[in-house]
């Protein structure tokens, strides 16, 4: 299973929404090679939103140098200083579920709240990616 669709079960999604589909992509919507950065502007945007049909949005609020080095492939990067203006251009459903990590928790949980103050329901901080990587 991807790392998403082992954090999804996680965090008390129903086991069948983990499945693994026959393309090698999950169940859920979200497949393990959705790596994609929003902050190239509006192409990358636009595949970010076709990357993350479906079930719950990992996204990475780490700083670009701290993705470069080492991200998730299921995670979509958006540094948390800028969810607030790029979060619509990736997930435009306010109750889709988000999950956001760093390298501890703390942007995360800034990104947690930015989301929330914009009307974003459904928003986990899931700490930082090691604690991801080990669901």
């Amino acid at each position: 299973l991807s790392i998403a669709a082992c954090l999804i079960a996680s965090v008390g999604c129903d086991s069948t929404d983990t499945a693994a589909t026959s393309d090698g992509g999950s169940a859920n919507g979200v497949s393990s090679t959705a790596t994609m950065s929003v902050d190239d502007g509006d192409a990358a945007a636009t595949v970010g939103v076709e990357k993350v049909a479906g079930g719950p949005v990992l996204i990475d609020v780490r700083s670009t140098e701290e993705y470069d080095d080492d991200h998730l492939d299921d995670s979509v990067h958006i540094p948390h200083e800028e969810i607030a203006d790029r979060i619509a251009s990736v997930v435009d459903d306010k109750d889709r579920e988000i999950i956001v990590f760093c390298a501890a928790g703390a942007r995360a949980e800034k990104a947690k709240t930015a989301l929330e103050s914009l009307g974003y329901t459904n928003v986990r901080n899931a700490g930082g990616i090691d604690d991801v990587r080990g669901e």
